[in-house]
Parts: structure tokens; sequence; C-alpha cells
């Protein structure tokens, strides 16, 4: 009787790997299929379990695995999960079908059923702090300010925001046993702005000043829309001092070899190596926002003439604007519609980067994107997208880029925010220290 061969992980999924890539065209469902099943060993890992005794009684211990597995501080939906039960089951019946397993233990388990028994064990999709309801008396006024912002075109994201910063000083008048807002005083007003002092956030960790400003502005907006109603006798929140708004240096800076290092790690042969390639080209030749690059539209890249329509800016339409864009980013952009988008799954067909779905490359997509690549290039350092905006900024300043072009290229409402990146890298106060302080007088200028 011959012994039934074992065969290692990396043997498993090295062949899985050959049958995806043989199977399945699109190098972004092979991609998927492995980074579940590689997950579904880290967790067997865990649990001190293999692919072979893994069995049916381990099914609940994976559910709860996953059902309280978090995504940047929230939790992945039903639907996502239930479809990595069904990424794993085909995993297992495809190592039936080459004799390396004798059952697979996810052979009973059926899609639709198992989208309900997540809905049951995920938690609350969104943090404390996105589920804030007004006191049952004041629901109707907080529908009536929403509505009020909504008319005059104030974004989604906004008014959500000013929503939770209502309900949570509406609480406050409530916890203190204060009948209406008509009866809030001066001094009710300061004892809540007190009180911020100590309010703490999701994390645990006291609230900054630039918060507590913003949850006072709140405060303010809300009485003055009383006062234009002509129901206001007079406004407690005039009282109020708003803390000065605090905004530093930015703490972690990529210097342009790890940048170079980092736009070598996608590979363009491949279709999603040439979409981030594109991606991260065009966050540091313009300097625009994640959320601003997620919403560009094939439109929006002027090829001829080297320039970017941004639709849909930070602070509106109003700060719409159009910037430029190198030759090298317009280079892997074309490629990236030519070669890579036409074999992809279009489903937006409007937007320019696609995630494997066919609808828009989200912000949250492209930070993950980042991360990735930041860890595979060897980059130790906590950065996000942003340091290419910050690094955009810098270089142009430091080649003698007059401030106000600079302003126009970030987008920034205010002079202000662009001076924070001339002091980020002072090369004229550099040099002038370098040609007049006692023990570095006579080394020359520094070269940029």
């Amino acid at each position: 009787m011959s012994r039934k061969r074992y065969w290692s992980f990396y043997e498993i999924l090295r062949s899985y790997h050959k049958h995806l890539k043989e199977n399945y065209a699109d190098l972004i469902t092979t991609q998927k299929y492995l980074r579940t099943v590689k997950e579904f060993s880290r967790f067997l890992l865990d649990k001190d379990k293999t692919l072979y005794s893994f069995n049916d009684n381990d099914l609940d211990c994976y559910r709860d695995f996953l059902a309280t597995k978090r995504f940047y501080n929230r939790f992945y939906k039903p639907k996502y999960l239930a479809r990595q039960f069904s990424i794993v089951s085909r995993f297992y019946k495809w190592g039936m079908s080459k004799s390396i397993f004798e059952k697979n233990p996810f052979a009973g388990v059926i899609l639709e059923h198992e989208v309900k028994i997540f809905e049951g064990l995920v938690p609350d999709m969104k943090p404390l702090r996105y589920r804030l309801n007004p006191p049952e008396k004041y629901r109707c006024f907080v529908d009536e300010l929403d509505a009020h912002e909504e008319g005059i075109g104030l974004s989604k994201g906004t008014i959500d925001r000013h929503r939770r910063h209502w309900c949570l000083f509406l609480i406050f008048i409530e916890e203190k046993g204060i009948k209406g807002l008509y009866e809030v005083g001066s001094k009710d007003v300061l004892d809540y702005q007190r009180s911020l002092a100590d309010a703490l956030d999701c994390n645990g960790d006291k609230i900054s000043l630039n918060e507590r400003s913003r949850r006072l502005t709140v405060v303010k907006q809300l009485y003055r829309y009383l006062a234009r109603k002509g129901e206001l006798k007079q406004d407690p929140s005039r009282v109020i001092e708003l803390p000065k708004m605090q905004r530093g240096l930015p703490k972690v800076l990529l210097t342009p070899k790890e940048i170079s290092r980092l736009m070598a790690v996608p590979d363009i042969k491949t279709l999603i190596g040439l979409r981030d390639r594109a991606i991260l080209e065009a966050l540091y030749s313009t300097g625009v926002r994640t959320n601003e690059l997620s919403h560009v539209k094939v439109n929006d890249v002027d090829f001829r003439n080297g320039f970017l329509r941004i639709n849909q800016p930070k602070g509106g339409i109003a700060f719409q604007r159009v910037v430029p864009i190198g030759d090298g980013a317009l280079k892997y952009i074309d490629r990236y519609i030519k070669e890579s988008r036409k074999k992809m799954r279009i489903i937006d067909k409007d937007y320019i980067f696609l995630n494997y779905k066919g609808t828009r490359f989200s912000k949250s997509a492209i930070y993950r994107m980042f991360k990735n690549h930041c860890v595979t290039s060897g980059i130790r350092k906590n950065v996000s997208p942003h340091c290419f905006r910050i690094a955009c900024a810098t270089g142009m300043l430091q080649r003698k880029a007059d401030i106000r072009y600079v302003q126009e290229q970030l987008g920034h409402r205010s002079l202000q925010s662009t001076q924070i990146y001339a002091r980020v890298v002072p090369m004229d106060l550099k040099n002038v220290h370098r040609m007049t302080h006692p023990r570095e007088a006579g080394r020359g200028r520094m070269s940029l």
C-alpha cells in the first residue's frame, strides 16, 4: 500500500498559483484568491492548525476571526466576508481534484446563508463617533438643519460632520437638564467649552485643539441659524472664544532616493503594477490629494498640453483647478489606459483609475496600495500618500518656484498653508548659515 504524499504549504501555493494563471486571465482575480488563501493560512498558524487538520467543526472559529477583523478602524461588510468563505471553498475543491485534500470542510457553505450569519456576527459597521443620534425631541430640528445646509450647497461630508457635532452639544444640554435650546445661557455654553478639554475620541485619546475649535464653531453656527429665523433674543454662543488652530511641520518626509525606490516597486509588466505606477507618478508630479486623484476622469487629462483637471477638490466646486502634470507621469498614464485599462473589467467607464471590480479606485484603496509598496520597498517610516504632496511642494520651493504658483498647484485657499512647506527645508537660511556662521563661514553655498 503506497503512502499518501504530504504537500508543504509552499508547494500547494505554487501549484494553486499556476492553476489560477491558467484559468483566470484577470491578474486581479488571481491576486485576490492568493491573498485570501494566505490570510487563511495565517489564521491556521495562530490556531496551531494546518490545511489538512482544519475541519467543519472549526468553521465557527474562522467566522469569529473574520467578523472581528478590522480595516482602518472599521469592520468588513458581511457580503465580503461570505465571499472569503467561497474563495477558500474553491481552494479546497481544487485541492481535492489534485488529491491533496481528502475532503472540503467548506463544502456545505452557501453564500447567501453566510451573509446572514455574518450580519449577526459583525459588530456595528461604524465607530461610536459616527453613530451619534440627537435626543428624540431635537430630531426634527437636526433634520431641519441638515436640509438647510444641503440647500446652501454644502458637501455631504461637511453635513455629516456638523450633524455629529450638533448631536454632541444637544446630548450635553439634555444630560444637564436644560429643557430646550432657548433656555441655554452663556454659562452653559462655557461649561460645554470646558467639558471639551476632557473629551476623548474613539481611540481613548484627548481630542485636539483643532477638533475643539470645530465643535465650538458648529455651536456658533447653530445659534446663528436660529438668529436668522428671528427665534432668538440673545445669542449665548457669543461668549465662545475659539482655541487657536494649530498646524505644525510635517513629521515624516520622503527623500528623493526613497521616492525613486518606491516608484520602482510596482511591476509595470502587469496590469495592476502599471496602474499603481501611474498613480504614484501622478501624485508626485501634481501634488494633488488622493481624493482628488481618485475622482479624475479620462477626459480630465490633457495629454497634448500637459494638464490635469481637478473636478472634485477639497472645499467644493469653487476650488476646481487645472494643474500641470509632468511628461513622465503622462507617459505612464497613457500606457495604463492603452495597455492595462482595456483589459480590466470596466463599470465606472468615466473614471480613469479602476479597481478589480471595474469601479472607481477610492482614496482608501490608494492609501492601502501606497502602504503596501512602502513595505515592499523597505521604507520603515510611517508615511502616507500625502508625503508625495509635501515632496512636490518642497521640491518646487527649493528650486526657487514662486510660492504663489505653488499655492495654485496645491489648491490651498490661504497662502499660510503653503508657507508651512517653505519652512520644511529652509534652503535660503541654510545657505546664509553656511556662509556667515563663525564655524561654517567660507564653505560655499549648498547645491540643490
